[in-house]
């Protein structure tokens, strides 16, 4: 961070609620349990998905070995 600070030559405030912190942490006046809508499977997701059930079919299943 003091690199990056010296770089962009800005002090770099990270205070949240009086103390060093990433703010997450400081919840005071934010709006919590609020609807988050579910617009379903991404379509990257589904396509992805897709290609692999064809390519299954054609080859065999896909079988991945981790190192």
């Amino acid at each position: 961070m003091h690199n990056a600070e010296i770089d962009l030559m800005h002090d770099l405030n990270l205070k949240a609620g009086g103390s060093l912190s990433t703010g997450v942490d400081d919840f005071d006046g934010h709006p919590m349990n609020y609807k988050v809508p579910d617009f379903g499977m991404d379509r990257d997701i589904l396509d992805s998905l897709s290609n692999l059930k064809s390519t299954e079919a054609k080859l065999g299943k896909w079988k991945y070995v981790a190192n």
